[in-house]
């Protein structure tokens, strides 16, 4: 209990140092404390040097002005780290339709910051992308909802597609693929990160999930139309000829084991570590985030860099990833000629 107590005193005057930075050396920070929790002048320095606890309504106030977070404050030990997680349940989806406005307020946020970069480590395709292409971004729930749920029937993706889809989702769809595309961002693949969707769409082909195949033939053509935008993104290093948008994109040649997020918005870090397939865990815990900027600068160290004038070997990893997309194109259209057969046959 003595040691937690030594670390509180040690994380309250941490508090007023980054306090400090935050205000300048123009402002006075005494006073700045003083009028925010309504104390006196002499009150505000006891906190300030440590001789007296901040309460916790006291803490909070500090905090939320601040921009402070608690993720380090409420971890008395880096063994201990604090994640925010939101849970979706698509009974109600305006959860769903809550996240995803959440995501949109923080790309608005970032792409105003001076300092701003978005980190991905990429073991599935990021769900930035496929939000330009909105059958394919809610087919990605439609697979984490059947990926949980275990009731015996079988939604099919056009009824799903029917019960979600609005113009207010899209416009949000729209909004978070605008503001990716106005931060600076680097990416790490494998030759393997397209190939959770390729798989997903062709399990819902082959167990009857479409009514038809237009619909996975869609998916497929808008994922050729992703695989390009990413491959003129690399050519250019622009994203979309976005000002602001530069964009590196890295080769892993060894599988990467996780699937991290890394957010920079002028002095704030944060980290996501992707979940299921459209879910995650965010924390600002400081040593957690470090660690993960260690991990990924080593796989960057270790990766090939396909932007810019890696014209063969981006030529090679993009055409690659076309392939099989044209695979799953021609084994969809043979699954639907041998179903035609069997029908005349019957």
């Amino acid at each position: 209990m003595e040691n937690q107590l030594k670390k509180y005193d040690q994380v309250q005057v941490e508090i007023f140092n980054d306090i400090k930075n935050k205000i300048g050396n123009n402002v006075s920070l005494v006073e700045s404390v003083a009028d925010l929790l309504d104390l006196s002048s002499d009150a505000a320095y006891r906190r300030i040097r440590g001789a007296k606890e901040l309460g916790i309504n006291e803490l909070l106030t500090l905090c939320t002005h601040f921009n402070i977070s608690l993720d380090n404050i409420m971890s008395l030990s880096n063994d201990h780290v604090m994640f925010r997680y939101k849970s979706l349940d698509f009974s109600k989806i305006e959860d769903y339709f809550s996240y995803m406005e959440d995501l949109a307020s923080t790309f608005k946020s970032m792409s105003q910051a001076e300092n701003k970069e978005v980190v991905f480590a990429a073991n599935d395709i990021p769900i930035f992308h496929f939000l330009q292409f909105k059958e394919l971004a809610i087919f990605k729930i439609f697979a984490w909802i059947n990926s949980i749920e275990d009731n015996g029937t079988v939604l099919k993706f056009s009824d799903f597609m029917n019960s979600v889809a609005s113009e207010g989702l899209y416009d949000c769809y729209n909004r978070i693929a605008t503001g990716y595309q106005s931060i600076p961002s680097t990416e790490i693949w494998t030759v393997k990160t397209i190939d959770p969707i390729i798989s997903l769409i062709e399990f819902y082909t082959e167990a009857g999930y479409f009514e038809t195949f237009e619909m996975p033939l869609k998916l497929c053509k808008q994922l050729l139309e992703l695989i390009d935008m990413i491959k003129n993104w690399c050519a250019t290093q622009q994203k979309n000829q976005h000002e602001n948008g530069e964009f590196k994109l890295y080769l892993s040649d060894v599988e990467l084991e996780n699937s991290f997020v890394l957010f920079t918005e002028d002095e704030q870090k944060s980290c996501l570590v992707k979940l299921y397939t459209i879910n995650s865990l965010q924390t600002k815990h400081g040593a957690f985030i470090n660690e993960t900027e260690r991990w990924i600068k080593s796989a960057i160290n270790k990766s090939l860099l396909l932007t810019g004038a890696s014209q063969k070997e981006r030529h090679k990893f993009f055409n690659q990833q076309e392939c099989k997309v044209n695979s799953l194109i021609n084994r969809i259209k043979k699954l639907e000629i041998e179903l035609r057969q069997e029908k005349i046959c019957h």
